[in-house]
Order: structure tokens, then C-alpha cells, then sequence
């Protein structure tokens, strides 16, 4: 008949235009596996010292950012902010110097503000970064505690966890130097409530070789011990030397015998995995590698990628754009840290540390 021809081909076009919509639409449904690449979360770099780093942090807030790292490591310092991984309220940010800490501990803490990370630059004055993430004031009690030297600070540590305080962050770490240019060192611990008695433990690692102060960690958490700081540091702690000390704070509710989550003590090269767990802390160590530390668990890994910079940018100069250029491009992960280290010849490697969660 006429007509039916072209009846058919009309047919089958409805059904070829039907086929592709549905195949389109099993491309553009948003895919619900437990093994999807999360989205980019926006990341900024900042190399404000101390004039400029408060304006320069709340800026990034107002936008959405958190602080999420700050380098160790290098001659100057600098801050990574990204966005948190699920909308949340806008954070703001104080910034103190460490000389104003014991003056200021206790009203930060009761605006609601919470110290976050240690802002450390060679030759300035160290700084701590308050952050205060929500309306709601933090359940927890800060202390400053300070200890002349190394030696000192197992006792120094000890006499804070009597009181329920626990080793959250080296804000400094102590300096001996010519008379009157000496420094204590400092650090940072908090108290839950009134806060149940404490004992603690820190292990002390002299040696290039980790392996006796990786057992003596866990060694430690078998006995139910837990995690509470890492840090690395020079034998009369000049920022212009090698860190060939070691220092893992650990510790537990007095009188309580359990078995607290493992924790490895590990060290590394520049790249690659940095632990199959939940990543603890990292720092640079000897001249050669970083120490770090995680617990084991399953779906979980740290990675680290290393960024080459020159002397110049090493000390700021053109930093943020090497950064903007050369950082790695996938900020899907979290990222937890920045170790740096000297690198033949005459020259710097960041290494950038992220949390990676493997699907779940």
C-alpha cells in the first residue's frame, strides 16, 4: 500500500530514538556503586606569614574552605585549604603566636575556637591555628605544657595526663641555642570533662633505623595504649639540621588494661602508599625518607606524591604558583599532610599526603 514504506521507516526510527534515550539515560543516571570516584573538592595554597595569614585563612572560610594542612618541613610555610567533603557550615579562624598562647588559651576556647595545626616558619616565630567549625562550644579543656629538652618531656607529658590531658599538637619544638636564644618547647593538650587520670608513654627514636622504636609503639598498644602525637625534630633542634629524632606520644586511661587499636610506625620514600589505615601523622626525618604513622584499616590507604621545587620556591618565592601548576591535580581525597625535605642538589621535595577512602 502506499505509504507503508515509509510507515516503517517511520516505525523504526521511534524505536531507535527510544533505544538511545534509554541508553543515554544509563549513561547520565548518577551511578550509586560503593566504588565511585568522589568529586573534586576545591584546594587553595597559601604562603601568608604572619601578617596576613587570619585575613587570608577567613577569606578562604567565607568560600567554603577548611584548613586541612600545613607543611613541615620547609623554609618558609604553607597552608593547603580544601572543601570539606560534605556541605558544612562556614569555619573561622584565629591565629596566635606562641609567645600569646598562655594569655589567650582559655578565652579561644571558650568563643569556641579549637587549635588545629602548628603554623611553624624557620627563623619567625611559631604560630597556632584555632579553628572554630560550628556553633556549638567544644566540649574540651586545653593546657600548654613546655619542656626545656627532649629528656624533659616524658616527665613533663606524664604530669599533664595525671590531669586527664592528652598530647594533641607540637606547637614548638625546643631550641638550644647560644644564652637567652634558647626555647622551650611547646605543646598542646586537651581534657574531655573533668577528664579521668591519664598515664602516659613516649618513645624516643635516636636511630636512623625505626625498628626498635616501631616495636616499642607496639609494644605499647598492645597494652592498651593509645595514639595521641608524632613529630620529628634535630638533636639541638635548629630547623637548618637533619631530624634524626624521633618522638610518638602515646597514652591511656590509668589503671585500665585493654587492647587499643594498633598503630605502625613505618618509614618511607617520596611516593607511594604511606600505610593501608587511617593515617596519623607524618614528618620529615634523617635526610633521606619520612616517618609516619597509621592504624590499620580495611578500605583505607594514605598516598603520597612529591613536588619537585627549586631553593626559590622552596623559600616562597613563586611557591603558590608552582603549586597552582604542579600540585597534583586529583583533590578528590583528603588531604591530611605536607612533609618536606632537601633534595640533591640544591633543591626541595613536598610531599603531598592524602587519606584515600576505597569505596564503602
Amino acid at each position: 500500500m502506499p505509504g507503508m514504506g515509509s510507515q516503517r521507516s517511520r516505525r523504526s526510527l521511534s524505536i531507535l530514538h527510544i533505544l538511545a534515550i534509554g541508553v543515554a539515560a544509563l549513561w547520565t543516571v548518577p551511578a550509586t556503586s560503593a566504588f565511585d570516584a568522589p568529586a573534586d573538592r576545591a584546594v587553595i595554597w597559601t604562603t601568608a606569614g604572619e601578617a596576613g595569614l587570619e585575613r587570608e585563612l577567613n577569606t578562604q572560610a567565607a568560600r567554603g574552605l577548611r584548613v586541612a594542612a600545613v607543611s613541615d618541613g620547609l623554609p618558609c610555610t604553607v597552608t593547603a585549604m580544601q572543601a570539606p567533603e560534605r556541605p558544612a557550615p562556614a569555619a573561622a579562624y584565629r591565629v596566635v603566636a606562641d609567645r600569646d598562647l598562655q594569655a589567650r588559651l582559655a578565652q579561644l576556647s571558650e568563643e569556641g575556637f579549637a587549635p588545629r595545626l602548628a603554623h611553624r616558619r624557620a627563623g619567625g616565630r611559631a604560630h597556632v591555628i584555632f579553628e572554630r567549625a560550628g556553633a556549638d562550644r567544644p566540649a574540651q579543656t586545653w593546657r600548654l605544657i613546655e619542656f626545656a629538652d627532649v629528656e624533659a618531656l616524658p616527665a613533663a607529658i606524664s604530669a599533664a595526663a595525671a590531669d586527664g590531658f592528652r598530647a594533641r599538637l607540637l606547637v614548638r619544638y625546643p631550641l638550644k641555642s647560644w644564652p637567652g636564644l634558647s626555647e622551650r618547647g611547646l605543646i598542646l593538650a586537651s581534657r574531655d570533662g573533668a577528664g579521668r587520670p591519664r598515664e602516659a608513654h613516649v618513645v624516643i627514636g635516636q636511630s636512623r633505623d625505626i625498628a626498635g622504636a616501631a616495636r616499642a609503639v607496639s609494644d605499647a598498644t598492645a597494652k592498651g595504649f593509645s595514639f595521641d602525637l608524632l613529630a620529628t625534630g634535630s638533636r639541638d633542634g635548629s630547623t637548618q639540621t637533619r631530624r634524626e629524632r624521633v618522638l610518638v606520644l602515646l597514652s591511656k586511661d590509668a589503671g585500665v588494661s585493654a587492647v587499643a587499636t594498633a598503630v605502625r610506625l613505618e618509614k618511607s620514600t617520596s611516593f607511594g602508599t604511606f600505610g593501608s589505615g587511617v593515617p596519623l601523622g607524618a614528618a620529615p626525618f634523617w635526610d633521606d625518607s619520612y616517618v609516619h604513622a597509621w592504624s590499620p584499616a580495611e578500605r583505607r590507604q594514605t598516598w603520597a606524591s612529591p613536588i619537585r621545587l627549586s631553593a626559590d620556591e622552596a623559600s616562597c618565592l613563586g611557591l603558590s604558583l608552582k603549586l597552582r601548576v604542579d600540585a597534583p591535580g586529583d583533590h578528590a581525597w583528603t588531604i591530611v599532610g605536607l612533609a618536606a625535605r632537601k633534595v640533591p642538589v640544591n633543591a626541595w621535595e613536598l610531599v603531598y599526603i592524602t587519606d584515600q577512602r576505597l569505596g564503602g
